[in-house]
């Protein structure tokens, strides 16, 4: 069948196209010529304008005549009978009252008051990173599951069941996600997100119930104990503590959860009314209780040694700088004082699912660590003897200058560190810079052939060597105590949350193994 063509009121010449009709059968057979077959599926055609002709479909998406009239193919962002919804991702907000951190709710364009969850189907790395990006923020510390955050409150329960990017994306406004789903959401598959920086005076996550006892005592175990002290006496400010045989060439202690979970950090005390503590340890984790996998140092490469405890009931934490997944944990105590003694806790993110979980596993958890910088000159005697100064010192080979970072003991010459004298209840050691600084951290080392080392210390700055800052003291709050040396040749380094221009840094000693002694190195940028 051809049909003819039209000339529209604009000029246009439009051919007409044929449109299929239903019959009236009855009809046709009362008026065409007695015994010409009619068959019951015939059709009629009519000649119409093509329904397509000024393109019903919006947003410029395609049209495709049918025989009853048309139909729009929608690109992927468009939903609809006419490809009206754009579903891009127009805004996103964090719900909860944390700043950085919350179950992530977003809106579409098309309806841009409106806010839905995401399910974490096809969520991966990429779009927590947008996300926290497009919030402000410069990137993802983890991506965490809803019920770790209070019932989230949004315009209607909804979830989008995926969010989709194209290829070339760089903002997750370049994003738009699949279906809705209303109703019946499955908290544990929402996706909540933790930004980046974290707050250096707050640790990131709750704990994980070793104090509290939500966490039972079959989660629980140990490689010995000593009489009674088993591991589930461990737990944080419990009245007992964890203590190992003492034949126990490698002793551990270890918690295992029935999910996945994130630890960003731990807390250790000694044994509660005795003089019994770890001073160092080491850190794992596992999936499966066989194969293990050490917390490395994010500078070196190498096994992290945490300082430990440098009293019995002190609490000293260390947030990880990148956070580790799994579902046992391990800590290797190292050195101690007196005897093996632990009690712990734990703090993160969980349970996960195991999508969760493996979205985790592969991005790189953490925030960028802080710059580390390089040795600003105590050590290798850029910074002069008269730049070192200090409170007191115990001889003429004690003096601060002796307090260079791998200092050695010559026999009446250098007593191989810096060393207060005694009754000195005011003890500090300083460094002239010689101009402000970008200082980034410090470096301490105990007295290299004695027992002798500054166990816990804290550290203030000045640019005028009158005015004194202690760290962390203006943003928490509070003077930060940092856990020092556990042995005598050992280095601990600090790496401040971010750096301080100054040009002045002192010690102050807080905990001292007998006269304590202190080499140091002051880290930062020159230039």
């Amino acid at each position: 069948m051809s049909c003819p063509s039209i000339t529209l009121e604009s000029g246009e010449t439009v051919e007409l196209i044929p449109k299929p009709m239903q019959p009236d059968l009855d009809w046709l057979k009362a008026n065409l010529p007695a015994g010409l077959p009619i068959s019951d599926d015939v059709r009629l055609y009519f000649c119409s304008e093509p329904a397509c002709l000024s393109n019903p479909c919006l947003h410029g998406d395609t049209c495709e005549e049918t025989d009853t009239g048309f139909t729009c193919l929608c690109l992927e962002r468009h939903r609809g009978e006419r490809c009206e919804e754009d579903v891009t991702i127009n805004s996103l907000k964090l719900l909860g009252e944390k700043k950085n951190e919350g179950t992530l709710a977003l809106t579409s364009r098309s309806s841009p008051n409106t806010y839905v969850l995401v399910n974490q189907d096809h969520w991966n790395k990429n779009l927590s990173q947008f996300a926290c990006q497009y919030l402000g923020f410069e990137g993802v510390f983890a991506t965490v599951s809803g019920p770790l955050y209070e019932s989230p409150s949004v315009d209607v329960p909804a979830e989008a069941e995926s969010v989709v990017c194209p290829a070339n994306a760089t903002n997750i406004t370049d994003c738009w996600y699949s279906e809705i789903k209303v109703g019946h959401i499955n908290a544990s598959e929402i996706i909540s997100i933790v930004c980046c920086p974290v707050n250096p005076c707050n640790i990131s996550g709750p704990p994980l119930g070793l104090e509290s006892g939500a966490l039972p005592d079959s989660a629980f175990s140990e490689s010995s104990c000593h009489l009674a002290h088993c591991s589930r006496g461990g737990r944080l400010n419990s009245k007992s503590a964890w203590l190992p045989d003492s034949t126990d060439p490698s002793p551990w202690m270890q918690v295992q959860f029935e999910s996945s979970y994130i630890v960003t950090a731990i807390t250790t005390q000694g044994k509660v009314n005795y003089d019994d503590w770890v001073t160092s340890y080491t850190f794992s984790s596992s999936f499966n209780n066989t194969s293990w996998t050490d917390y490395l140092n994010v500078y070196s490469g190498s096994i992290k040694i945490f300082p430990g405890n440098y009293d019995h009931d002190s609490h000293v934490t260390h947030t990880l700088a990148r956070p580790i997944v799994g579902r046992s944990f391990r800590i290797y105590p190292k050195t101690y004082h007196v005897y093996f003694s632990l009690r712990m806790e734990l703090y993160g993110y969980g349970p996960l699912t195991d999508a969760i979980a493996s979205l985790n596993l592969d991005a790189k958890l953490g925030c960028t660590p802080p710059v580390l910088g390089e040795g600003l000159g105590v050590e290798d005697g850029r910074i002069p003897d008269s730049s070192l100064t200090s409170s007191s010192f115990f001889h003429s080979t004690h003096e601060a200058y002796r307090g260079r970072l791998n200092e050695v003991f010559v026999t009446e010459v250098s007593a191989g560190a810096w060393i207060p004298a005694p009754g000195d209840n005011t003890k500090w050691i300083k460094v002239d810079l010689g101009k402000d600084t970008l200082v980034t951290g410090v470096i301490t080392q105990g007295r290299s052939i004695f027992i002798q080392r500054m166990t816990s210390f804290q550290i203030s700055y000045s640019r005028d060597n009158t005015n004194w800052t202690f760290t962390l003291e203006e943003q928490c709050g509070v003077r930060q105590t940092y856990a020092g040396n556990y042995d005598a040749a050992s280095t601990v380094t600090i790496v401040f949350p971010e750096p301080v221009t100054t040009r002045y840094v002192r010690f102050h000693p807080v905990t001292l193994i007998g006269p304590g002694a202190l080499r140091f190195e002051v880290l930062g940028i020159n230039n």
